[in-house]
């Protein structure tokens, strides 16, 4: 018999539904989602160059990595590299486009969990959410305290302040906000970029420099402190992967701060994108060839067992964590950056966890807030060193004749995503999408093993009862943009 825990979660882009199954005096807990764009469907037939555009829809969170993740695949399919100023222009995008999404993540998503209607009694800091999911009620079992409430709910019209200097910026580079207009393979076009505009947005940053890299961490360590069960590891071991840093030219000044890989088994490997596979066990979708009927399309809302528009994305079968801290453990095992080793070392010490089994809501929240550390410095020197003379694309025309395919791959802000474009005829003939959402919420394969938080939410059923506040909670602390993973 199955039993509904909670019919919909909150604050999220797309619907997740979270059921408990009691077959046999064994309990477990899986997944539902139940509404998908069919983009991967929606571009088949479409000029290629409309691949850069379609995906953006899927999330207004990991809009600007879709972007540049599906110029990168129609790159690769063109053998071509684009510009170094467009590289750093790119660079520039994907970091402010993170640091929105962290800063959102833990005072939009994450923070009001934790809250009740007694933290905000005498100030006006509910007008923040008003607009968002969320109304305070009556106090929860390991709510905030009082005093951390309401000291971290005191700054968050600066949070909401970053919010919009950043996207600002990101609009005076990208051509809009949150969808990114001017990028082509090659670089980027539609825009005319000079020190005036550079300068416009360092002063953006530098009005909340101090926000992101004090009082955001600051708050995010009031959290932890006050909530120590923030550090309680559920799932003891994780398999992680990383795509790394955007790929940079030589000389052409953009930082790399993390090395691509994978860890299974505590073993750091290098990444065979061939060895990247979608379970479709629980989905609605059906295999390769059997969905051939068009009225149909690839997928049987009433087949057997489905219940998910979200394919589990697996690495060599293993399935796998990904996000902000994925990509700081990667980078510490590898050694490859030498600061990002120590600080991530060091935070994972000052929570008395262990490189193998790191992964926590205090882990994930303070490898965003790290991550941020670096990510504001990087830009502000790329605004200073930018080279206004140097060619922004290639000014070519694009062949799209030839039969092929590429790939492209970027860290977004919840972790690894990859897209897969194949073309013939200047058309495209199938398309690929895996985000986040498909590595870390994912439900059981055919093999017996399921994503990181359905592990999660039955590691916690094994010693309680899951509570809808509970479920909440460990939903948000993964970053969950769901929408983007039922494409």
């Amino acid at each position: 018999m199955n039993r509904t825990i909670a019919e919909y979660v909150p604050r999220i882009e797309g619907k997740l539904k979270v059921v408990q199954s009691d077959m046999d005096q064994e309990k477990s807990v899986f997944l539902e989602s139940n509404r998908s764009l069919h983009m991967e469907e929606v571009l088949v037939g479409r000029y290629p160059l409309e691949a850069t555009q379609s995906p953006q829809m899927l999330s207004a969170v990991s809009g600007v990595a879709h972007a540049l993740t599906a110029v990168s695949a129609l790159e690769n399919y063109l053998q071509l590299d684009p510009t170094p100023a467009s590289l750093q222009i790119r660079q520039m995008m994907l970091q402010l486009s993170t640091l929105h999404s962290h800063i959102r993540h833990f005072y939009w998503d994450v923070l009001p969990d934790y809250l009740n209607k007694g933290h905000f009694e005498g100030t006006t800091s509910l007008s923040a959410y008003l607009r968002f999911d969320f109304r305070p009620g009556v106090k929860k079992e390991k709510d905030l305290s009082q005093k951390a409430g309401q000291q971290i709910l005191g700054h968050i019209q600066q949070a909401a302040r970053a919010l919009d200097e950043l996207q600002q910026s990101i609009a005076l580079i990208g051509g809009k906000y949150p969808v990114v207009m001017n990028l082509i393979p090659g670089g980027v076009t539609n825009f005319s970029i000079d020190r005036a505009l550079l300068m416009k947005i360092m002063r953006n940053l530098e009005l909340i420099k101090a926000f992101i890299q004090e009082t955001w961490p600051e708050d995010v360590k009031s959290f932890i402190r006050d909530l120590p069960e923030t550090v309680a590891v559920p799932v003891k071991r994780v398999n992680l992967i990383s795509f790394g840093s955007l790929p940079s030219g030589k000389g052409d000044g953009t930082d790399v701060f993390y090395s691509n890989g994978v860890v299974i088994d505590g073993k750091l490997e290098p990444i065979n994108e061939l060895l990247i596979t979608e379970s479709l066990l629980h989905t609605y979708y059906l295999p390769v060839g059997k969905g051939e009927d068009p009225e149909r399309g690839g997928f049987d809302i009433n087949k057997a067992g489905g219940r998910t528009w979200i394919k589990g994305a697996r690495y060599d079968g293993e399935p796998m964590m990904t996000g902000a801290l994925s990509r700081m453990m990667i980078t510490l095992i590898g050694g490859s950056h030498m600061e990002i080793s120590d600080r991530a070392g060091k935070m994972i010490e000052d929570l008395g966890l262990s490189v193998e089994s790191p992964n926590c809501s205090a882990g994930r929240l303070l490898a965003e807030v790290l991550e941020a550390w670096f990510y504001i410095r990087s830009i502000l020197n790329l605004l200073l060193n930018f080279d206004t003379s140097q060619p922004l694309n290639r000014k070519i025309a694009f062949d799209f004749s030839k039969p092929g395919s590429g790939s492209g791959r970027v860290e977004s802000p919840g972790g690894a995503m990859l897209h897969q474009v194949f073309i013939n005829d200047n058309r495209i003939t199938q398309y690929r999408i895996i985000s986040s959402a498909n590595w870390n919420f994912s439900t059981i394969d055919r093999n017996g093993k399921t994503g990181v938080v359905e592990r999660e939410l039955n590691s916690v059923l094994e010693k309680e009862a899951l509570s809808i506040a509970k479920v909440n909670r460990i939903v948000h602390s993964y970053n969950a943009q769901i929408l983007e993973g039922t494409h």
